[in-house]
C-alpha cells in the first residue's frame, strides 16, 4: 500500500512510501542496527499569487502531479490548525487547502483519504503532543534526524511533520492490516 502524507499548509511538506509488512520503531524504541524504512520526502512552497484562488490551482495542480509520479493508494493529511491568533486569511487558505486536497484525491478512483489532527501524531512519534510550538518542532525534526529520514542539516520543519504523519499513518495502516489478517 501506497501512503502520501501532507502537513498543508503555504509549505506544504510531503512523505511518500510503501506501508512496510512490519512495525515501524519510534524514535523512542529505535535501537543501534535496527534497519528503518525511509520514505520520499520534500516540501512545496505554494508560489506567491494575486488571489488566493491561484494558488489554490497551483496547489491542486501540484497535487494531481504528485499522485501521478508517485501512485498512492491513501492521502493523509494533517487537519487545519486554526487558532484565535490565526489571521483570517491564513484560515480561510489552510481550510481551501484542505478542501482542494480531498476534492483532487476524491476525483480518483479507489483513492482513500482521510485527515489527522496533529496533537495526536506528535504524540506518537516524539510522545508529546502538545508544547510550545517551537519545542515540538525541534523534537520531530530530531526523531527524524535519529531515523536518518533527514539530513542533520535539513531544518525543513514542513517535511518533518510530513515525515511524522507517515510515519503515524503507516503504523496506523499496518495495525488495521495486521487486524484483518488476524480476523
Amino acid at each position: 500500500m501506497q501512503l502520501l502524507c501532507l502537513d498543508i499548509a503555504t509549505t506544504t511538506g510531503w512523505a511518500c512510501g510503501t506501508v512496510p509488512d512490519r512495525p515501524l520503531p519510534t524514535p523512542l524504541e529505535l535501537r543501534a542496527g535496527d534497519p528503518v524504512y525511509k520514505p520520499q520526502s520534500g516540501s512545496y512552497r505554494i508560489p506567491n499569487a494575486h488571489d488566493a484562488s491561484q494558488r489554490l490551482v497551483r496547489y491542486e495542480q501540484w497535487l494531481q502531479d504528485m499522485i501521478a509520479v508517485h501512485k498512492p493508494d491513501v492521502v493523509v493529511f494533517e487537519a487545519p490548525f486554526v487558532t484565535g491568533r490565526t489571521h483570517q486569511n491564513t484560515a480561510r487558505l489552510l481550510m481551501y487547502l484542505a478542501g482542494v486536497t480531498e476534492l483532487t484525491a476524491k476525483k480518483v478512483q479507489g483513492l482513500r483519504f482521510f485527515e489527522e489532527n496533529n496533537a495526536r501524531v506528535r504524540k506518537h512519534f516524539i510522545n508529546k503532543g502538545s508544547g510550545k510550538r517551537a519545542e515540538l518542532k525541534r523534537k520531530t525534526l530530531e526523531a527524524c534526524w535519529s531515523l536518518g529520514w533527514m539530513e542533520f542539516s535539513d531544518t525543513d520543519d514542513n517535511r518533518a511533520d510530513a515525515l511524522a504523519l507517515w510515519h503515524y499513518a503507516a503504523s496506523f495502516l499496518l495495525a488495521r492490516q495486521m487486524q484483518k489478517g488476524a480476523a
